[in-house]
């Protein structure tokens, strides 16, 4: 059986099951808000046949854990990167100002 519903029904009856699943990792509710956008537009978008409606909430908890934890990696990659080039720049200046 297929999901025929109207996308706002299918996002009002579902959003729940994912912002929980979402803020249960990130523990912030915006961030938990972008994954649960995702991804629903990621359903959106998906065949109609590959939509289980029976399975449906175990689904999209399921998404939504996979794409918290994807979101906090890409996150921490982020502060990283961007801490590494902050540390890059007083290297520089400091090795710049040494000669």
């Amino acid at each position: 059986q297929t999901c025929a519903l109207p996308i706002w029904e299918f996002y009002a009856r579902y959003r729940g099951i994912a912002l929980r699943a979402a803020k249960t990792i990130l523990k912030n509710e915006a961030e938990a808000e972008d994954v649960c956008q995702d991804i629903f537009e990621t359903l959106y978008h998906m065949e109609q046949d590959k939509v289980n409606r029976q399975t449906m909430g175990a689904m999209i908890r399921e998404m939504s854990v996979n794409r918290a934890k994807d979101y906090c990696k890409k996150g921490y990659r982020q502060q990283v990167l961007s801490c590494w080039k902050i540390t890059k720049r007083y290297q520089a200046v400091i090795m710049w100002k040494r000669s």
